[in-house]
């Protein structure tokens, strides 16, 4: 775990970082939280969170996002594999799969 001090934090702030720059801060550095939170000011992709979902400690908090981001199927399957949500990922892919069928038994 990489350290950064505040001086360097408030540098790389100052030089406007990528979404992809702030995913690395939070898994390799202990800047974690403050990225994260820049991160979430920046309006993360489904692709960023899903990143984080996959390989650092703020899975949880990254899955909050997620879902409020309207995930797609392979989000969904995503948390389903990676995250203690199983059942809340399983539920809402349910719920889609059953609207579909519900659509085409109507047509």
């Amino acid at each position: 775990m990489k350290k950064v001090s505040q001086k360097e934090w408030e540098l790389i702030l100052s030089e406007n970082p990528t979404n992809d720059d702030l995913r690395y801060l939070i898994e390799y550095t202990d800047k974690k939280d403050e990225a994260f939170k820049q991160l979430l000011k920046q309006n993360p992709t489904n692709d960023d969170l899903r990143y984080l979902i996959e390989y650092t400690d703020k899975k949880d908090e990254a899955f909050k996002q997620l879902l409020k981001q309207n995930p797609t199927n392979d989000d969904l399957c995503c948390l389903i594999k990676y995250t203690d949500k199983k059942d809340e990922a399983q539920k809402i892919l349910d719920s889609r799969q059953n609207r579909m069928i519900d659509i085409i038994k109507n047509r």
